[in-house]
């Protein structure tokens, strides 16, 4: 069984030399204070013939050089870290670089580094078992099924960090503050979902120190150190901002009056209104065919975000109502708006979908933009079929007359959105974008309402949760949306309540000109478009909803839950440095 030790401080500083391509290399003083801090706890050997103590002197020696290992692979990350360019992934690249490497030391004897981050991330979210409240010292027990940093773990509550020794038998044990006098006890209810909790970047370093190196008195001492990565250093090159918390806007649509807040309310391309706590459109102005109405972000918008809305097509009273016609409906999320205007002739912007249907005022994707002598495509969606499109307005022009298909998803009978091959009642879409480097990257995500119960770790198949219309609630009464997780990594059962779009096709005449480009989320495939055309610009009004089709189709559509949320920050570690636990 391994037992916890208390690290040796301040055993010696060990020096690193930037090279000009920003490698860490060894300086030569390294092994000079190496011995030299070894020799000073070594008691002599002169006159002493006993084998034991020899070895004890030995062990002793090997000791201090495992421990040695560790604090140079911990200078090694701090110097990149805190390099003004490089920057924390790089700093942890350094580090992950050390696995497999040995230092002699010149008086005999060396340290050997096994650098490991785990092959399966650990969780980031867990659920709490019951109402409990937290002493220093105390520990906190989770539902079972968490799969977190078995040692010397961090989390946040409430804005602050703090760290507990073990996790053991679905309980974190020994909770202590990162940093002295953080407020106790944490209060936790029962059923809380914990998300983005958990600090899941701890580093597994084993260093083996050996002495003298070689002959049958040769003693070897291994140290296990757990130790989660410091944050702060440099900005991270190209890391990304995270999503957590509560979202910045949720409009349930049940106070009619908030659509007042909402811009270009008389400017819609029809009449807005509120009915059963959804938002619905009547009266389309001069059937013109399409409904926008875009929510006024603010001038601290950013240009990371993701929003989501439930969206139902009320078939029934349709199917009452028009007898004679088959349903037909597109409607989604409307991000990337580029114009500040809002009226038929400044629609520029990007859309994620649900659609099924064609004509009537709903766009054929066959049909060249432009000039009607320019040659028609076939449309690459049947119209019997449920699709959920990403697409583009790329130019100021009349609805259902400029856009153009980017990508399609092709829903299939099992899938749950799906009800008698029609889109089930409140199917939520989910659209995520974040801009590197001068590019869009989207990602679409959806789920259903009611049918489906049982999460797992894939986020691209059926397997899910589902959200239901005004959100979930807690132990406590509190309503809350889920979001999906930061990247598929952190994916797991007890918070999948998405599948992450693979997209089935994408426009073949937008990759051959370089419009656009597809990125692969781990092993997943087609998931991220990229493009850098219609990148964010502020201040802007940048988000709404739409809807397609003639007043006898777009006035069945309701939305409800609609939320936005920018990225934070990510969680990075605290700032604060944390001594690694020991183990041997």
């Amino acid at each position: 069984m391994r037992t916890p030790l208390r690290p040796a401080r301040d055993a010696f500083v060990v020096r690193h030399i930037l090279d000009s391509h920003g490698g860490v290399m060894i300086a030569a003083v390294a092994a000079i204070l190496l011995i030299g801090v070894l020799g000073a706890g070594v008691v002599s050997m002169v006159g002493t013939s006993s084998q034991e103590e020899v070895r004890a002197n030995h062990g002793e020696r090997a000791f201090l050089l495992a421990e040695s290992g560790f604090r140079f692979a911990e200078s090694a990350y701090k110097v990149v870290l805190d390099d003004p360019v490089q920057g924390r992934e790089a700093a942890k690249a350094a580090l992950l670089a050390l696995d497999d490497f040995t230092q002699a030391a010149p008086g005999g004897g060396a340290f050997t580094l096994h650098v490991s981050l785990p092959e399966d991330p650990y969780d980031t979210e867990a659920i709490v078992a019951g109402n409990q409240s937290v002493q220093k010292g105390g520990n906190l027990t989770l539902q079972a099924g968490a799969n977190l940093v078995p040692r010397n773990g961090v989390f946040r509550h409430e804005g602050a960090y703090y760290r507990y020794r073990e996790f053991v038998n679905d309980t974190l044990v020994d909770i202590i503050g990162v940093e002295e006098g953080q407020a106790f006890p944490l209060n936790f209810s029962e059923n809380q979902v914990l998300t983005d909790y958990f600090y899941s970047e701890v580093v597994e370093v084993v260093s083996t120190g050996e002495y003298p190196g070689s002959g049958n008195l040769n003693v070897s001492r291994d140290l296990t150190y757990w130790w989660p990565l410091p944050g702060g250093g440099a900005a991270g090159g190209p890391g990304e901002n995270e999503f957590s918390g509560e979202p910045d806007v949720w409009e349930d649509f049940e106070d009619p009056s908030h659509l007042d807040d909402w811009e270009g309310h008389e400017q819609t391309l029809g009449e807005p209104r509120i009915v059963d706590g959804a938002l619905n459109i009547r009266d389309v102005h001069h059937n013109h065919a399409a409904f926008l109405i875009v929510y006024p972000t603010s001038t601290d918008m950013i240009s990371d975000y993701e929003l989501q809305v439930k969206i139902k097509c009320d078939l029934a009273t349709f199917e009452d109502e028009q007898r004679k016609k088959t349903p037909k409906y597109m409607a989604g999320l409307t991000f990337r708006k580029q114009d500040t205007q809002i009226n038929q002739g400044h629609r520029k912007s990007f859309g994620v979908s649900f659609i099924k249907g064609v004509g009537d005022g709903i766009p054929s994707f066959g049909e060249s933009p432009g000039s009607g002598n320019k040659k028609k495509d076939e449309n690459p969606l049947d119209p019997d079929d449920l699709y959920i499109i990403l697409w583009t307005a790329p130019h100021s022009a009349v609805p259902s007359k400029k856009e153009e298909l980017i990508a399609y998803k092709k829903l299939t009978v099992p899938d749950k959105v799906i009800l008698n091959n029609e889109l089930a009642n409140w199917s939520t879409l989910l659209v995520r974008i974040r801009e590197l480097e001068g590019n869009n990257r989207i990602s679409v995500y959806y789920t259903d309402a009611s049918r489906s119960a049982n999460g797992d770790s894939i986020p691209v198949n059926l397997s899910r949760k589902c959200s239901p219309r005004d959100g979930l609630t807690d132990n406590n009464g509190t309503r809350y949306l889920p979001w999906p997780p930061n990247d598929t990594e952190n994916w797991s059962a007890n918070i999948d309540y998405f599948t992450l779009v693979v997209w089935d096709w994408v426009n073949e005449e937008k990759l051959s000109d370089g419009d656009v480009r597809v990125l692969p989320d781990g092993d997943y495939g087609q998931v991220i478009i990229e493009t850098d055309e219609m990148t964010f610009k502020a201040p802007t009004r940048e988000i709404g909803l739409h809807a397609f089709g003639e007043e006898d189709y777009i006035t069945y559509v309701y939305f409800d839950d609609f939320a936005f949320r920018t990225a934070k920050p990510g969680n990075n570690g605290p700032d604060v440095y944390i001594p690694p636990i020991v183990v041997q």
